[in-house]
């Protein structure tokens, strides 16, 4: 470890200790996405629901719970597969009583504005997670929405829309964390620690550039110039910062936050079920 590496180690831990004992600030920390491991996921052996029915309110358009049903089953069928590839020899298990997800979708008029044509159609999709074994309900989730008519065209893509949010809480695939930043060697690391603890990113990300012109071996300001472009979704800037990080110091953090970034910039098996970062 070089005497920079310590000194900024040092630096930071001795920010923690401080505020863990109530004698100086709280660490400047950013809210970041953490994409789950797909083979921790398998190890776990997670149960995926299948799929019920869907009932629909008025019935005349009972066909539209068949169709709910069928974007859920494509999804889960999706996941089920990602889970055996990751675990072939331990597949996740097959429940003799299994969960079930079920729900009713209700479609009716909006008030009309009066300069409106056509009144849009207001569509509420409830979403149950039901424990058949013990006939309970663990869960129920409801979404709603409009579209510009009943027609087939236009209340598929909201029902689609549903699914996909649904599962995304069901099953997640992002975790959101809190990344700790580290202290530099100068005052533009300074100002641009101050600037994220205000929520002034893209100023923040200008004074840890600042940081690292001043000083190029400042490991510390290209790490938090990393950890902001990640935060704003800027991912090969950020993989570019980290790189250059990592080659100055051997920090856990900076591998770590690497290979993050290298997971988020993966294209997804499925981009519909992708979850939008937190913003604090």
């Amino acid at each position: 470890m070089t005497k920079t590496t310590a000194l900024s180690v040092l630096a930071t831990l001795a920010a923690m200790l401080l505020w863990a004992a109530g004698c100086g600030p709280k660490p400047t920390s950013i809210r970041l996405i953490q994409p789950i491991d797909p083979g921790l996921l398998a190890r776990e052996r997670i149960v995926v629901p299948v799929v019920g029915s869907f009932q629909v309110d008025p019935s005349e358009y009972a066909d539209y719970g068949g169709v709910l049903s069928g974007y859920l089953e494509e999804h889960l069928a999706r996941f089920r597969t990602e889970l055996q590839g990751q675990a072939a020899d331990s597949p996740p298990p097959a429940a003799a009583e299994p969960l079930r997800i079920q729900g009713r979708i209700r479609l009716g008029k909006s008030p009309v504005p009066a300069t409106a044509q056509t009144a849009p159609v207001r569509i509420q999709v409830i979403f149950q997670l039901r424990d058949v074994k013990r006939d309970l309900t663990m869960q129920s989730v409801t979404f709603e929405s409009a579209a510009a008519s009943a027609e087939p065209a236009e209340v598929r893509p909201v029902l689609q829309k549903a699914a996909g949010q649904y599962l995304r809480q069901l099953l997640p695939r992002e975790v959101v964390i809190e990344s700790v930043l580290a202290v530099g060697h100068s005052d533009y690391d300074r100002r641009g620690r101050r600037a994220v603890r205000d929520g002034r990113y893209r100023e923040a990300l200008d004074y840890f550039r600042q940081a690292v012109d001043a000083i190029p071996d400042d490991h510390a300001a290209l790490y938090n110039a990393g950890l902001v472009s990640e935060y704003l979704q800027e991912y090969p800037r950020a993989r570019q910062f980290y790189q250059r990080a990592m080659r100055i110091s051997d920090a856990p953090e900076y591998r770590i936050a690497y290979h993050r970034v290298l997971q988020l910039m993966a294209p997804a098996p499925d981009d519909s079920a992708r979850t939008e970062p937190i913003r604090p």
